[in-house]
């Protein structure tokens, strides 16, 4: 009996065994892998298809796809269906792919837990030629005829620093979605990139196609001699209809799409022998200009006025072109401002500004000369070396107000350097036609020599009266005393506390009270009244005044000039030194 029970428990676990085997088998999906398209573009991407019937072991590992493709995107979706009493289910993985390598390819298999995919054979090829391919030798990108790319590189051969026009268009005949474009790259990185303005869009037609173009530009500036290529710049989108429709929520969904150009080889050439010594300015066109901030400018001693020169290239950035060489003569004080640089970008090019401003005030009275600005450049267009010139100039200062000089009023203030003209010989000309006006009024001569001599006899006794009345209210503080004390006090603090502002409304309250008649109206006005060192720091103060971004400014400096032109000024006088009238130009 008991023998009877091991063998029927034996019998009955062989067959539990054997069942439960038979379910498992059963239970074991069924994975299939398919493409949407074989052969495969490099240029276009393609569709993988995972299904399982039945219940998978666990979630599929996609890492070894990424050896020969790149993932893009993936999808999953679950289908569970019931007919007669029987429920089956499907699920379904979608991933989209881009090759890596052109050749025979293959999806590996794919372990999803225990279960594993079959290994598929694949075949990947450079994609055939676009329609857009219309300018041989220019970069144009391949694809399939709804979506291509064109790019064009002008020009293909250039120097070292040379700007190059590179311009990518995309082609588009079917509307896109979730699309971006690469930005060009060089090998190694041996160029500067800059974009040129926004993208430009119109439509077109290829083959009979009607076609929506992109067109966006950049400027391309090789750092070294040799051969540059510009990579492939890579358009990826969806294309087709949106992804959920009312009409049709379960029909085919958009395509990803992937497009790339073709590179592009660039010559560039090193910088000329001919052109050593200088800066090496490769440009389409290069020129210089001048501007006074008066028009016509007019030079006086003590009054400031503002010449600007500007630097224009097309074909370089501002940040490429340098400082403009040394222009002013002795005889003036200058003060530079910083320069403004400037890039105006457009689908030709960039053109690049570089201005200076320059503050001159003349320190005496008489004939200048502005030398010649000369910058060597080299013309891309032409190949040769060029010079940019801005001729010298010959100006008059005419000394200060109320002071006579030698200057003659009617000359002009800046004039060509040329002296041999008809121009040149026209004051004579004025002086002898003056001189015969003279002649002709000779009989008038004695009527006005005696009304001069009523004219001097009543300003002297004008002179007098004032003389008497000032002696008689010496003693007498003047109406501006206290405005005047009080400059003082605000300029110290001013001076004290660094605030170069404050300091410049203090001086210009004192300068009030100190000359009522004929108070100055500017830190400038002042320096033509003051000593040479209070006037080096009055200098000091309208540089960090006016100067771009501001200049360090030592306001004790000022104090002390001041102080000590002060109590110079007021030291009475010596047995050698005798009383005077006061000067018309003294701090």
């Amino acid at each position: 009996m008991v023998r009877l029970y091991r063998e029927t428990a034996r019998a009955g676990c062989v067959i539990a065994l054997l069942l439960f085997g038979a379910l498992r088998c059963a239970s074991a999906a069924a994975i299939d892998v398919r493409v949407d398209r074989d052969p495969a573009s490099m240029e276009e991407s393609f569709q993988v298809i995972f299904q399982a019937s039945g219940d998978v072991d666990d979630d599929p590992d996609f890492s070894p796809l990424d050896r020969d493709f790149e993932v893009l995107s993936r999808a999953h979706s679950s289908n569970i269906s019931i007919v007669n009493g029987r429920t089956s289910r499907l699920r379904t993985w979608t991933l989209t792919l881009l090759a890596r390598r052109e050749g025979s390819l293959s999806i590996p298999s794919i372990a999803f837990g225990k279960d594993r995919s079959p290994a598929l054979p694949l075949t990947v090829v450079r994609g055939g030629t676009a329609p857009g391919k219309r300018k041989p030798g220019t970069g144009a990108g391949t694809g399939s005829g709804e979506v291509f790319l064109e790019v064009e590189a002008k020009p293909l051969k250039t120097w070292v620093q040379a700007e190059v026009i590179y311009t990518v268009r995309l082609f588009r005949s079917v509307p896109t979605s979730n699309a971006t474009l690469s930005d060009p790259v060089v090998e190694n990185g041996g160029a500067v990139i800059e974009k040129l303005g926004e993208d430009r869009g119109y439509d077109t037609q290829v083959m009979g196609r009607q076609y929506e173009v992109v067109e966006r530009s950049f400027a391309v500036y090789p750092q070294s001699s040799g051969t540059i290529t510009i990579q492939p710049v890579q358009f990826q989108g969806r294309a087709g209809r949106m992804p959920f429709s009312l009409m049709d929520p379960f029909g085919p969904q958009p395509q990803t799409l992937v497009r790339q150009s073709a590179p592009v080889t660039i010559e560039v050439a090193p910088v000329p022998a001919g052109s050593s010594g200088g800066h090496w300015l490769p440009a389409r066109q290069l020129h210089f200009s001048d501007a006074w901030s008066k028009d016509p400018p007019k030079f006086r001693v003590g009054e400031p006025i503002t010449r600007t020169l500007t630097l224009t290239a097309n074909g370089l950035t501002a940040g490429q072109l340098p400082e403009i060489p040394a222009w002013v003569p002795d005889g003036f004080k200058s003060y530079p401002d910083q320069p403004v640089l400037r890039d105006a970008r457009s689908p030709a090019g960039i053109l690049g500004t570089r201005e200076e401003k320059t503050a001159l005030i003349p320190s005496r009275a008489g004939n200048f000369k502005l030398p010649e600005i000369r910058m060597q450049w080299w013309d891309t267009t032409t190949g040769k070396l060029e010079q940019a010139v801005l001729p010298p100039r010959r100006i008059n200062v005419l000394p200060a107000e109320g002071v006579q000089g030698s200057g003659a009023t009617g000359a002009p203030a800046v004039a060509p350097d040329s002296a041999t003209g008809p121009e040149s010989r026209q004051p004579e000309a004025e002086q002898t036609s003056s001189a015969g006006e003279g002649a002709a009024a000779a009989p008038d001569q004695f009527i006005w020599q005696a009304l001069s001599l009523v004219f001097g006899a009543g300003w002297l006794l004008t002179l007098l009266w004032l003389w008497r009345g000032r002696a008689g209210k010496r003693h007498m503080p003047s109406p501006k005393a206290d405005s005047s004390s009080g400059a003082v006090r605000d300029l110290r603090q001013a001076c004290k506390a660094g605030d170069a502002a404050r300091a410049k409304d203090a001086l210009l309250l004192w300068a009030r009270s100190r000359w009522q008649e004929d108070p100055p109206v500017s830190i400038g006005d002042l320096q033509a009244r003051a000593g040479e060192a209070l006037s080096t720091e009055l200098a000091a103060l309208n540089r960090a005044l006016y100067a771009n971004g501001g200049a360090s400014w030592e306001g004790q400096r000022l104090w002390q000039a001041f102080a000590a032109e002060q109590q110079q000024r007021s030291a009475p006088p010596t047995a050698a030194e005798p009383q005077a009238l006061e000067p018309l130009h003294r701090l």
